[in-house]
């Protein structure tokens, strides 16, 4: 599926620092496991909180356990 260049090179820059990770999956759940469609929407609604609040992301994945 084509994505925008930009895009491309961000999700370059993430694999190089944090790697791939079971299955060669780029994103993964809190757990390790496949990303469920409630993990996305826990992360999205944390993102879009962060944005309207103008504050930084958290420093831990911690924050996306249930």
């Amino acid at each position: 599926m084509p994505i925008h260049p930009e895009l491309s090179n961000m999700l370059i820059e993430h694999l190089k620092e944090f790697g791939a990770g079971p299955g060669g999956r780029v994103f993964i759940g809190p757990r390790g496991c496949l990303m469920t469609d409630r993990a996305y929407l826990k992360v999205f609604h944390s993102i879009g909180d962060r944005l309207r609040n103008r504050t930084p992301p958290p420093r831990s994945t911690a924050a996306l356990s249930p």
